[in-house]
């Protein structure tokens, strides 16, 4: 199968595994990087993810030329886009008439800006979630749950390796991990915070890890 994946082009992200494994499965992947051209990506997708209103900084993004592009010069059995944060309700509609689209959607709940009045262009959606009502209320033809998993290449256990933090927590900052972390106020000086954007620090923070760093702490 051809598969045209759209998403952030980055080492160890859900992307990253996505075509790492379709690829073992022999698929033929192409990857469309979503956020070519835009310098500031955080500042983008908060702006876009929050209202509506803000979703007409989309419609100028540089995927919205090379995604119909790459689907003329390809023709994919599939297109499979993360999130479609950047991609235009006029540009999914055209695609929707003449391939099959597939959303992951990994914000469980979350953002319902970038979801309303787009569902419907898709022919599935996946989610990490167990409830799919969210999705169905706002379009979605079909949900399928597709739970997280590990990849044993780098998700493994380090023999003999000494302990070097107590607690270590990795990830981006989210309020709700914000406020989850502020709950073990008691072992604040034990928990060690590794990602970007933790402009709230409920305990101490380090820059993001990533690969083998990732693994060892």
């Amino acid at each position: 199968m051809k598969i045209l994946l759209v998403g952030s082009v980055n080492r160890f992200n859900a992307e990253h595994f996505y075509t790492k494994y379709l690829r073992r499965l022999g698929h033929e992947v192409f990857v469309l990087d979503q956020y070519e051209g835009i310098s500031r990506k955080f500042l983008f997708r908060l702006l876009v993810t929050r209202t509506k209103v803000m979703r007409i900084l989309v419609d100028s993004q540089k995927i919205n030329k090379s995604l119909p592009s790459a689907v003329r010069k390809i023709d994919p059995d599939l297109i499979l886009v993360f999130k479609g944060e950047v991609i235009s309700d006029t540009v999914l509609k055209k695609l929707s008439q003449s391939h099959r689209l597939a959303l992951v959607y990994p914000d469980t709940y979350r953002f319902p800006a970038i979801l309303r009045g787009r569902l419907q262009y898709f022919d599935v959606v996946f989610t990490a979630a167990n409830k799919h009502e969210f999705y169905y209320k706002l379009g979605a033809k079909k949900v399928v749950t597709l739970p997280w998993a590990c990849d044993p290449e780098l998700h493994r256990r380090l023999q003999e390796v000494t302990k070097i933090y107590p607690i270590s927590f990795i990830g981006t900052f989210y309020l709700e991990r914000y406020l989850l972390l502020k709950q073990l106020r008691e072992f604040k000086e034990k928990i060690h915070i590794f990602g970007n954007h933790w402009v709230i620090k409920p305990a101490q923070v380090f820059p993001a890890v990533y690969g083998e760093d990732y693994v060892r702490w």
